[in-house]
């Protein structure tokens, strides 16, 4: 894990809402669903989705059942996923208009195909703000605490694309209220908020080492 760093992008205005869908298993689903077979008219995407949770096969879902499923699908998931661009709707159904990519913060992410992946998770983290994916590098070099001190000033030296907030200030309170926490959520670092020191955990580096994210 020596490479030199790579530059990262921002993640553009669909930062935050991309990062909401991948951390979302369901909306995972769907997409795993609309990879396999495009189009399905909603009520067959409802169908195959409810089945995939409940581990039946689709003849055997009811349709009591289905109903929350369709209604979550018409007013959250697929508003969502038309929003950032991943699906569209066409005279035959739903379709995958572009083939989600995570170029931002791994080039070598797990198969949408296999949406119970924990990584994704992890994953969904590291979208919201990509320069999240440097942060875990840094940490999966170390194998001591690191202040958030000095993360900021590592993150400064490292940092050659993606936005980081403007000043050392902002960089430390977002790190502190937010980044950490999040990512200590999703079990790759233990925060210590008190003494403001992160430690990474051995979920940490086999992440690393499995999305390829320290290139």
């Amino acid at each position: 894990m020596d490479g030199a760093p790579r530059p990262r992008s921002s993640g553009g205005g669909d930062a935050l809402a991309r990062s909401s869908i991948i951390g979302d298993l369901r909306q995972r689903r769907v997409l795993s669903l609309l990879l396999d077979r495009s189009p399905l008219t909603e009520r067959e995407l409802a169908v195959r989705l409810l089945a995939r949770e409940r581990g039946l096969a689709p003849a055997a879902v009811s349709e009591t059942d289905l109903d929350p499923v369709q209604t979550d699908l018409r007013h959250r998931c697929l508003p969502q996923l038309e929003a950032v661009g991943w699906i569209d709707r066409c005279p035959d159904g739903v379709v995958l208009d572009e083939r989600p990519t995570f170029e931002s913060v791994t080039p070598s992410p797990p198969d949408l195909r296999t949406p119970e992946d924990p990584a994704w998770d992890a994953i969904g983290a590291l979208l919201a703000r990509p320069y999240r994916a440097d942060v875990v590098t840094l940490l999966a070099n170390r194998d001591r605490d690191t202040t958030v001190a000095d993360l900021v000033t590592a993150l400064r030296e490292r940092h050659t694309a993606s936005a980081l907030p403007e000043d050392d200030r902002s960089l430390r309170i977002s790190l502190h209220h937010v980044d950490l926490p999040k990512l200590a959520s999703t079990g790759l670092v233990a925060y210590d908020a008190s003494a403001r020191t992160a430690t990474p955990t051995p979920r940490l580096t086999a992440f690393v080492d499995r999305i390829d994210l320290d290139n």
